[in-house]
């Protein structure tokens, strides 16, 4: 049994979004989904409309307004010409962390290292958003790295990031909750504004809580 990244960084967001998207295979189409077409078709010198036809064959005409938000939004920074990309969308596996997901982007460094390019959509002021250095590790892990990328398509921001020991633990913590899930365990409700808009709201006020959901302690 393995964990996907996405996995990972649901749980982040909302333990309960976790369970729901594990038991019911049920995704929301966001702006994420379109900025990683047009990046990628932009990085393998594809125009936008390409790009579109590949949203739109995986998530239909009826999101097209989603991907133009996206589009409008879109930043391609030139300094990402400087990067030889290796692979996209690269789909990995790990029995050893019990892990698996497809990395955004492979590139390959000054001295011939693959590493991984993750992508975001807005950037912080400085450093790097908390999931997504989460994501980070978990594909230099997959791909055995210690360093990567993130790029921020709306901000045109490309950071480079650093792999540490705390990351990676919290990376091994998170799978071990996500498989906890998978094998049956609902983690206990959360209450704050994100439930307003959530897909899966009126499922989970109907979801029963659990007690021991209570002894799982939060990583921040």
């Amino acid at each position: 049994m393995l964990a996907r990244v996405s996995d990972l960084t649901n749980y982040l967001y909302c333990p309960r979004l976790c369970y729901y998207r594990l038991r019911f295979n049920e995704d929301v189409v966001t702006e994420m989904h379109a900025a990683r077409d047009i990046y990628i078709s932009r990085r393998m010198n594809m125009d936008e409309g390409w790009a579109f036809e590949k949203f739109k064959s995986y998530f239909g005409d009826e999101n097209e307004e989603i991907f133009n938000k996206s589009a409008e939004k879109f930043i391609y920074n030139p300094i990402l010409d400087n990067l030889k990309a290796v692979e996209w969308e690269l789909l990995l596996k790990s029995e050893k962390y019990r892990l698996k997901g497809s990395i955004d982007e492979v590139v390959r460094t000054e001295s011939n290292s693959k590493i991984p390019l993750a992508l975001s959509l807005s950037a912080p002021e400085k450093e790097i958003w908390f999931k997504d250095r989460i994501r980070l590790t978990a594909y230099c892990m997959l791909l055995e790295s210690s360093e990567g990328y993130i790029y921020h398509c709306f901000d045109g921001e490309l950071r480079k990031y650093q792999m540490g020991r705390k990351e990676k633990r919290d990376v091994l913590r998170l799978v071990e909750r996500v498989l906890k899930i998978k094998n049956g365990f609902i983690p206990e409700k959360k209450y704050d504004k994100k439930c307003n808009s959530c897909f899966f709201k009126k499922r989970c006020l109907k979801e029963p809580s659990t007690f021991a959901s209570k002894f799982f302690k939060k990583i921040r």
